[in-house]
């Protein structure tokens, strides 16, 4: 790997690889304008033959804006106008005294022809202007996604186990994934352009659902029997007798050793007794089922001590029977559940293609697809689809490469890893977060593994504070990399331009650039050994989100420095201010949960605002009031209509002065005037 330097000048020689690592705030984006701006200025590329791939719409336009002003700004800089910021631009200073301004010139003329664009809009120009080549069908309508015949066939396939199974038996495919949500998952991977391997391979002759009955069937008495030796009354001793052992010690000596207990056939005792008609199912909810197996109970049990004198061993043995029973039955249905999801993945596999064709549609993910499955072949018709590709475009440059697929990454080798072209791809696989949508982390491991890959990495961070950095640095190079990161990647270590704009404490306590706060029963007011359930835990940790903002914010405990200044420069302390709630970024995982957060900051006294998503407007109290006051605005006559806005902020109104019937000169009196004027209390204007 090399530095940002050697990255930024570059030989991006035809025929190899040039794979650009950038971690998060690394200048991914500015490093791209400016291969660019080498590449028409220095090379002569005209701008129309620069491919530039990203993968969102929001990315592209981003991408056109920031490469047509760097192209802008360096003929400006050139001719002795530098915009602001770029006074000191290092490809600026590399042109100067060279004759590349009518290059520019003619890039920024042109670049409403420069290609920037996704990879499905790259997909679709293909196979429209090289239709022929192609062998696309021209009438075929291009819509985003068919999820209404995914829909279809997920129905289809729920309404056919119902049709063929018992209610005992269609729970126990529930169980093991036969829901809507996991086969919608499954027909759209499985229908996406990377056309992933159906793994186990579905049954051969399609699925024999009375063979899938038969197996749930015969799998019921051996769970029933288990089920009654441990609510039998010498089962229950057993259970209460060894869930008291766990953790206790014989004198000294520990009767059960604390290693894992490996994989369990249920997590608990408990979850396999919370059936109807069994016993108390909170009971053993701490006892892992797989201890009660002889194997493991001898395994875990100390030497030093005997078993039989302290646990009935015919008990422990009819147990450890049952269970083994129980988990030979539950490995035969979890493989027929299998085979249920394999023959309809096959079955989605078959149908969708034919159902899109009998539809005249043409997807993004079949466009993908249709262009990979040519280039597979190696044939005359890849080779003459890859001369027409190669006869539009000199270079390609695929942005955020770690999200790329097999679909995609076969098409862009093909076309641009030859003799006449260059391919620059740029990406960061700790950013890889579109695997759900088929992107595929092996493709970037892969092609960073080729040896005729070129490879390099911007190892400077110009986004973060030196210490926040170098915090994040210890914390992933301490641990195993390989557990830590997964699926090939690994951690760059990248330093800080930045000088830190640390909290700067008056009167709380020193804070750190990482701190954890690990949640436990204590913070909810139980035991130490105790955890609250979803519900409460996160109404609880909402709670203490506010207290922590509060502190931060509250009489000026601590200050910010406004701008930090540069490496080596000390900080300004003229620019400190104190910390307000807008400097808080608060990130949580759904809709719900950023609204719990939201009226915990408020009961504590912290401004805040929902962003993105579905914090919208029309979820707010505000829009309810207003609301209502149209509604009255169009229609007063009815008392439910007007109660409903005397009672908001916007009237003022109390219930009290709404519930009894109205007298002429009453509260409600003047409210038809007050509604059409708008006069509102002046208190509900801000909100």
């Amino acid at each position: 790997m090399t530095d940002k330097t050697e990255a930024l000048w570059m030989d991006p020689t035809p025929g190899a690889l040039h794979l650009v690592e950038a971690s998060a705030g690394t200048g991914k984006t500015w490093t791209i304008e400016a291969l660019i701006v080498r590449l028409v200025a220095e090379y002569g590329v005209p701008i129309e033959r620069i491919l530039l791939i990203t993968f969102t719409k929001a990315a592209t336009a981003q991408m056109r804006a920031r490469v047509s002003g760097r192209l802008a700004g360096t003929l400006a800089a050139l001719r002795g106008q530098p915009p602001k910021g770029m006074e000191d631009d290092p490809i600026v200073a590399r042109l100067q005294g060279t004759d590349v301004q009518d290059r520019l010139e003619a890039a920024i003329r042109d670049f409403d022809r420069a290609p920037i664009s996704t990879i499905h809009g790259f997909c679709q120009r293909m196979l429209t202007d090289l239709g022929v080549e192609a062998g696309q069908d021209p009438q075929l309508k291009v819509a985003a996604d068919a999820d209404d015949i995914l829909a279809e066939m997920v129905a289809d396939a729920l309404a056919k186990s119902t049709a063929e199974l018992g209610a005992d038996e269609w729970w126990a495919l529930v169980e093991n994934g036969w829901k809507r949500k996991n086969l919608t998952r499954v027909a759209e991977v499985v229908v996406s352009a990377a056309a992933p391997v159906i793994e186990p391979a579905p049954p051969a002759g399609g699925l024999d659902w009375t063979a899938v009955s038969a197996t749930v069937r015969e799998a019921a008495p051996v769970v029933q029997r288990l089920v009654d030796l441990l609510e039998s009354d010498a089962g229950q001793a057993h259970l209460a007798n060894l869930e008291s052992l766990c953790g206790q010690k014989h004198g000294k000596t520990p009767f059960l050793s604390r290693t894992k207990e490996g994989t369990n056939p249920a997590k608990s005792v408990s979850e396999l007794l919370a059936k109807p008609g069994a016993v108390d199912s909170e009971r053993f909810d701490k006892l892992p089922l797989n201890l009660c197996r002889l194997a493991v109970l001898e395994e875990k049990w100390s030497p030093k001590l005997q078993m039989d004198q302290f646990l009935d061993v015919p008990t422990v043995c009819d147990i450890s029977q049952g269970i083994d029973e129980h988990v030979a039955a539950m490995q035969k249905v979890a493989a027929a559940c299998t085979d249920c999801l394999a023959a309809f993945a096959q079955d989605v596999r078959n149908r969708y293609p034919v159902e899109l064709a009998r539809r005249g549609l043409l997807t993004y993910d079949a466009m993908l697809g249709n262009l990979a499955r040519i280039f597979e072949t190696e044939g005359p018709a890849a080779d003459r689809l890859a001369t027409a590709i190669r006869s539009l475009y000199d270079v390609g440059i695929v942005d955020e490469f770690q999200d790329t697929d097999l679909a995609q990454w076969t098409t862009i080798r093909r076309v641009f890893l030859s003799a006449g072209t260059r391919l620059i791809a740029v990406g960061d696989p700790k950013q890889s977060i579109y695997g759900f949508r088929g992107a595929d982390l092996r493709v970037y491991s892969a092609a960073a593994d080729d040896h005729a890959a070129r490879k390099y990495s911007l190892a400077r961070n110009f986004r973060s504070d030196l210490p926040l950095v170098q915090a994040i640095n210890t914390m992933f190079l301490a641990q195993d990399e390989a557990k830590l990161m997964g699926n090939g990647a690994r951690y760059v270590s990248v330093d800080a331009d930045v000088q830190p704009h640390l909290l700067v404490s008056k009167k709380g306590p020193t804070r750190r650039p990482v701190e954890f706060r690990v949640f436990g029963g204590p913070l909810a007011g139980l035991d130490a050994d105790k955890w609250p359930t979803k519900g409460p835990a996160i109404q609880t940790i909402a709670a203490q989100c506010a207290v922590e903002c509060r502190a931060l914010c509250e009489d000026g405990a601590y200050t910010i420095q406004k701008k930090p200044g540069k490496r080596g420069e000390p900080p300004d302390p003229s620019t400190e201010r104190p910390v307000q709630p807008g400097d808080i970024a608060i990130i949580v995982r759904t809709h719900a949960q950023a609204a719990t957060v939201q009226r915990a900051l408020r009961r504590a006294g912290v401004a805040c605002a929902v962003g993105g998503g579905r914090g919208r407007l029309e979820d707010t109290p505000p829009t309810e009031w207003v609301l209502a006051w149209l509604e009255a605005l169009a229609d007063l006559s009815h008392e439910a209509v007007a109660r409903r806005v005397a009672l908001t902020p916007l009237i003022g109104l109390k219930p009290t002065d709404v519930v009894a019937k109205e007298a002429p000169d009453g509260p409600l009196a003047d409210l038809a005037a007050r509604v059409a004027s708008g006069d509102v209390a002046p208190d509900t204007l801000v909100w």
